[in-house]
């Protein structure tokens, strides 16, 4: 496990010492690297004590963290010893900030491909407009028609929807009815003025999709509840790996359907 997914240096280092293998891996080993008694390290493990601060920086160097990692871990031990509210929130703010900067979902999934600003206006308006983009890639569904009726959109949406997608470069007429999609994988930065109306067109759409009963073959799970933040920190993480997973299942995959992913995981 990386230690962006814990919100305690102590956690990781419980969990680093109980998973390293070979010699000099021991608490014994730890305590002389940072040049203090084996009881200590006991002690700060089980709630008795902190690191200092030069004690984090060389603990960091024992379990072999690269620099960004390990002025997280030093940051955490900051975190643990400040004294005031206005402190800690500095260095969690701080350590926010690291967490999201080790692993963006956009480099995660590869994707690079932009619109215009004027076109992802358009685009992101409407989850009609990329569930036509990416229904193209679907044999059978090149045609304003079949498109229409698998989505069940009157003809005229249909037919603006594919002019502004073959103006946008998104899409393209193979002939004079039929249409081959461009340009298939899109996202939007976290920062885009655009991403609220991305996820709040496709949760609206998994709303119909619930009231319509579509059947077994479809997955909808809500529910509320109470973790550790170190927990929180790890299965956001796990959810993470497993969007890159499928994600990386559909790259590979043959194109006979299409389906929405919608993933929402938060604090209250």
């Amino acid at each position: 496990m990386s230690v962006y997914e814990f919100a305690s240096y102590k956690a990781f280092v419980i969990h680093a010492l109980e998973h390293a293998k070979g010699p000099g891996s021991t608490r014994k080993d730890l305590a002389a690297a940072l040049g203090c008694q084996p009881s200590h390290i006991s002690g700060v493990l089980s709630g008795v004590g902190e690191f200092s601060p030069e004690q984090a920086e060389k603990a960091a160097r024992f379990f072999r963290l690269g620099k960004e990692q390990g002025a997280y871990f030093v940051l955490l031990v900051q975190f643990n010893r400040a004294g005031t509210v206005q402190l800690r929130s500095i260095y969690e703010s701080l350590l926010r900030t690291l967490r999201e900067k080790s692993a963006p979902l956009r480099n995660k999934l590869e994707i690079h491909e932009e619109l215009s600003d004027q076109d992802k206006a358009r685009y992101y308006s409407s989850w009609i407009y990329q569930a036509i983009h990416v229904l193209l890639s679907v044999p059978g569904f090149q045609s304003p028609r079949a498109i229409a009726e698998r989505l069940q959109l009157m003809p005229t949406k249909v037919d603006e929807v594919l002019l502004f997608l073959e103006s946008a470069g998104l899409a393209e007429r193979s002939q004079a009815t039929l249409y081959r999609q461009l340009r298939p994988v899109l996202h939007l930065d976290r920062s885009s003025v655009f991403l609220g109306r991305h996820h709040a067109n496709w949760r609206l759409r998994a709303l119909q999709a619930i009231d319509h009963d579509q059947g077994e073959d479809d997955l909808h799970y809500s529910g509320v509840v109470s973790l550790s933040e170190d927990d929180f920190l790890q299965i956001k993480r796990i959810l993470g790996d497993a969007l890159k997973a499928g994600i990386d299942v559909v790259r590979d995959s043959k194109e006979e359907n299409i389906a929405a992913i919608c993933m929402d995981f938060f604090k209250l």
